[in-house]
C-alpha cells in the first residue's frame, strides 16, 4: 500500500515537473505608466499617472483590472519574451512556439504605446470596474459617464455604452473609450471593422476587432489634457469637451486656455 502511494506521488511530481511553471507576467513601470503584460504579450492591466507617477498632486486612473488589450487566437505553448530598453523607450518582443511574434514599444515618458503584430489576429479592448463613472448629481452625472469615442476627419463621435444594440463600424482613425478625464484610444495602420458592445445598463466598454488586426497599432492611455493628447497625436486634442454643444465647447476651451 505504501509503495503504491509513493509511486503515485512520484508520478504526480513528475507530471508537475514536465508541465513546468506558468508563464510569468512582465511589469513595465515608466515615468507615466504602470503596465502588466502576460506571458503571451496581452496587456492585462494599466495605470496612467498625470503629470507623473512620482511627485506631488499625482492623479491616477486604472483602465482595467485584467484583460485590457487581448490578442488572439494565440498558439499554445511556451512563449519567449525579449526585453530591451533605451533612453526613450522600452521594447518587449514576444515570440510564440509557432514563430508568431508581437512587439510592444513603450515610451519612458508619455502615453502612446506602439504594437506590431506580425500575424493576422483578432483584438479586443476592454475597460473594467475601476473605469466606471463616479457618483455625481445633475449635469455632473452626464459628464462622468463612460462612452465610446471615434475620431474621423470631420468629427468626434461619442456613443453610449447603454445603446440598445452593438454598433459596428469601419474605422481607419482613432477609436476607443473615455470618461470625463481619461481615455484609451487605438489607431490601426489599416482600416478595420470594429464592434462596439453595448446594452441597456452596460457599465464597461468592450471593442472587438475580428481577424485583420495585423500590422501596426498605436494606443493612447492617458489623461484628456491638451498637451498630453497632442504628444500622442495631432488629432487627439479634439477629445477635449467633445460631448458638449459646439458653442459651449468653444467657451470651455477658451476658459481652459485663459485660466490654464
Amino acid at each position: 500500500m505504501m509503495a503504491r502511494l509513493l509511486r503515485a506521488a512520484f508520478v504526480l511530481l513528475l507530471g508537475v515537473a514536465v508541465a513546468g511553471p506558468a508563464e510569468a507576467a512582465t511589469t513595465v513601470n515608466t515615468q507615466t505608466l504602470r503596465l502588466t503584460f502576460d506571458g503571451q504579450g496581452n496587456l492585462e492591466s494599466a495605470i496612467a499617472c498625470f503629470p507623473a507617477c512620482s511627485g506631488d498632486s499625482v492623479r491616477l486612473q486604472q483602465f482595467a483590472d485584467s484583460g485590457l488589450i487581448r490578442i488572439g487566437p494565440r498558439a499554445a505553448g511556451n512563449w519567449v519574451v525579449a526585453d530591451s530598453a533605451s533612453a526613450s523607450h522600452r521594447e518587449l518582443a514576444f515570440t510564440g512556439p509557432d514563430g508568431s511574434r508581437l512587439t510592444w514599444r513603450i515610451p519612458q515618458h508619455g502615453y502612446r504605446l506602439e504594437l506590431e503584430l506580425a500575424a493576422d489576429a483578432g483584438l479586443s479592448i476592454r475597460s473594467g470596474p475601476s473605469f466606471r463613472p463616479r457618483e455625481a448629481a445633475g449635469f455632473g452625472n452626464w459628464l462622468e459617464q463612460s462612452r465610446y469615442a471615434v475620431i474621423d476627419e470631420a468629427t468626434v463621435r461619442q456613443i453610449g455604452l447603454d445603446e440598445d444594440e452593438p454598433v459596428e463600424l469601419e474605422v481607419d482613425g482613432w477609436l476607443g473609450y473615455r470618461n470625463r478625464y481619461w481615455a484609451l484610444m487605438a489607431a490601426p495602420e489599416e482600416p478595420v471593422s470594429v464592434r462596439l458592445l453595448s446594452a441597456p445598463e452596460r457599465q464597461d466598454a468592450e471593442l472587438a476587432i475580428g481577424s485583420g488586426a495585423s500590422g501596426a497599432w498605436s494606443f493612447y492611455l492617458g489623461p484628456i489634457e491638451p498637451n498630453a493628447l497632442a504628444q500622442g497625436d495631432a488629432s487627439l486634442p479634439r477629445l477635449m469637451y467633445a460631448g458638449l454643444w459646439f458653442w459651449l465647447r468653444w467657451i470651455c476651451l477658451g476658459l481652459f486656455h485663459l485660466l490654464a
